[in-house]
């Protein structure tokens, strides 16, 4: 994302904190009842499952029919409409082949090289939403380190002597060489995520990591991770924070899942 882009982003919003808060008429104050799956589920419902088509990445899409445009997936299936809306991230469309016309070079150019953020996913449960009475909204911004933390680098071996002297240009192996987490690998937001079961309330705790952080963060086992997180929360929130009754984290990866389909 682009500096131009964010400022752009945050402009049209009314600022950044209209974009991050969950406070009334903030980007962040509703939240889908039950999953956002469930949005998918409903339209589903709506069209009929008959007209639904899994599994079958789409291969062209062919605009130069007078009638509309053509659509054509891996195994066989050729679909023909009006117009065609493609919800997908701009490397994923790359992998569509548009025909008749082509997309401009600049635009291919931009989709193949656009990449999706890698994120970490973390519900820390409670048995009481203890933050509420202490009239804390649990929507909290933080950033922090991990303290006396070393991860091993994948092995490198130096190169062989005896394989160059005979033209092997083969790579050399990997050498164990340890190496620290910068101050600011530890990015994260945090929301109230506690929701109700009927008439009783799970409380619970969000966070989020996202871009660089996320992907250093992946290299760090949960349990450092989760130590990090609750201690450095713990000065904002108490020490009741360290103490969940679950604690759920998810890395994500949204390209490595993602497949092209109508």
């Amino acid at each position: 994302m682009s500096l131009l882009f964010f400022m752009q982003t945050c402009a049209s919003a009314g600022g950044f904190l209209s974009l991050a808060e969950a406070t009334e008429g903030a980007a962040q104050e509703l939240r889908v009842k039950g999953t956002a799956h469930g949005i998918t589920l409903k339209l589903v419902e709506k069209i009929g499952a008959e007209n639904v088509i899994l599994g079958e990445p789409v291969l062209d899409i062919d605009q130069g029919e007078q009638a509309g445009c053509v659509v054509r997936t891996t195994k066989g299936t050729e679909l023909r409409c009006k117009r065609v809306i493609v919800a997908l991230p701009p490397n994923m469309k790359s992998k569509i082949n548009f025909c008749r016309p082509r997309l401009p070079v600049l635009c291919r150019h931009y989709n193949s090289h656009n990449v999706l953020s890698q994120m970490i996913k973390i519900i820390v449960t409670y048995p009481k939403a203890f933050w509420r009475d202490q009239n804390i909204s649990g929507e909290i911004f933080g950033e922090t380190t991990f303290s006396d933390l070393t991860l091993e680098q994948p092995e490198i071996s130096s190169p062989n002597p005896e394989a160059s002297a005979n033209g092997d240009s083969s790579p050399p192996n990997l050498q164990s060489e340890p190496y620290r987490l910068q101050q600011d690998d530890l990015k994260y937001v945090v929301f109230d995520f506690s929701i109700k079961d009927g008439d009783t309330l799970i409380p619970a705790l969000l966070f989020l990591i996202g871009g660089q952080p996320a992907v250093r963060c992946s290299q760090v086992p949960e349990e450092t991770l989760k130590r990090c997180l609750l201690q450095h929360l713990a000065c904002v929130l108490g020490k009741e924070v360290e103490k969940p009754i679950d604690f759920a984290m998810k890395v994500k990866n949204v390209i490595m899942n993602m497949q092209s389909r109508i």
